[in-house]
């Protein structure tokens, strides 16, 4: 019976410590100061090649966690075409998010005042 708790007190401490490097990989990591490292999605490209595409960047440390995450969120599953610019340690969320987002755009403010014609 004292060897069922200790098994029993043992998994408890794994699923726990397993449990929060999870966490801190999909929510709470922060970016590294090094620079941003660029991907280029393609036009249709699957969630699951996005995802390796990510490893094969280091972006992403390990498949079945991101797997995880695409599970609890969404957004994996949408992936845009574009190309991006992640730091390294950029949590799965922030990363999952901006590519379901799209690629950033370059904004233009045009103003039309009223009363002007095109030659003025």
């Amino acid at each position: 019976m004292r060897s069922c708790f200790a098994i029993f007190g043992i998994l408890i401490i794994i699923s726990g410590v397993a449990i929060s490097y999870f966490a801190q990989a999909a929510w709470f990591s922060t970016p590294d100061a090094g620079e941003p490292i660029e991907i280029v999605v393609k036009e249709g490209m699957a969630p699951d090649a996005v995802r390796d595409l990510l490893i094969e960047a280091d972006l992403v440390s390990s498949k079945w966690m991101y797997d995880l995450y695409g599970t609890l969120d969404d957004a994996v599953e949408n992936p845009k075409a574009g190309t991006y610019r992640f730091r390294p340690g950029t949590s799965y969320r922030e990363i999952a998010d901006a590519l379901a987002i799209g690629p950033e755009r370059n904004a233009l403010k045009l103003r039309f005042v009223e009363g002007n014609t095109l030659d003025e």
